[in-house]
């Protein structure tokens, strides 16, 4: 018979690594401390058309030509930006002429 199951026994493996929550794993991010925002966090690409108003389309249009934020690889088919990097790209990009 298996044992039960206790929150914070050593068979509780959700305990296994602790984050310091000031520190937000940075370098899992590839950001320094400089770029982290308390907002930042991974965006799927149906939030980055939702949150620039651009179909996936003109994404990958404006990735092939250098003029938009390159996603992030996390594994095989799966893809995010960083918020951050959406979010100065949006206040920036009707300055910068894309």
């Amino acid at each position: 018979m298996a044992s039960p199951f206790i929150p914070g026994s050593p068979a509780d493996i959700r305990n296994t690594k602790q984050i310091d929550p000031n520190r937000q794993d940075m370098e899992d991010l590839n950001m320094d401390a400089t770029e982290y925002r308390p907002d930042n966090r991974l965006l799927r690409l149906r939030e980055v058309t939702e949150r620039t108003g651009l179909s996936r389309a003109t994404i990958y249009r404006h990735i092939s030509k250098g003029t938009f934020p390159r996603p992030r690889k996390l594994s095989s088919g799966t893809i995010r930006w960083h918020s951050g990097i959406i979010e100065d790209w949006i206040n920036t990009a009707g300055t910068s002429g894309t």
